[in-house]
């Protein structure tokens, strides 16, 4: 939490986010029953075997248009392996089955490999 609100704050933009800290299902389901405004965008970086609920809430809380992005959701390429037994590859594989189900969804999986990223951090 730490990080993103050091983030938000140096691009300018703490004053226009709202960071909850918590139980996350918790929070979402107060979210839920508050009927709080839709999201334009939603980013779930969280425990990995609670991605699908995630993902439920996510589709509660935006309308058609927003924006849903989740990180790790290919996990090495284990996620495309059957007889998987780790909770974390088990969740990211539902949650992918759901974003592959749901017809309201156009799902994008994009891969970042650590390199590349450290080369551009130290060429950008």
């Amino acid at each position: 939490m730490r990080v993103a609100r050091k983030n938000l704050e140096r691009a300018g933009l703490l004053s226009r986010v709202d960071i909850r800290h918590g139980d996350a299902r918790a929070t979402l389901e107060k979210m839920v029953g508050a009927n709080e405004a839709p999201y334009d965008l939603v980013f779930i970086d969280a425990d990995k075997p609670s991605y699908p609920v995630y993902l439920d809430y996510a589709m509660k809380l935006t309308r058609p248009g927003s924006l849903i992005l989740a990180d790790n959701v290919i996990r090495d390429g284990k996620v495309a392996r059957d007889g998987q037994t780790d909770p974390l590859v088990l969740g990211i594989q539902e949650f992918n089955r759901k974003l592959a189900a749901n017809p309201k969804l156009e799902t994008i999986l994009i891969t970042l490999l650590r390199e590349a990223l450290d080369a551009s951090r130290l060429h950008g």
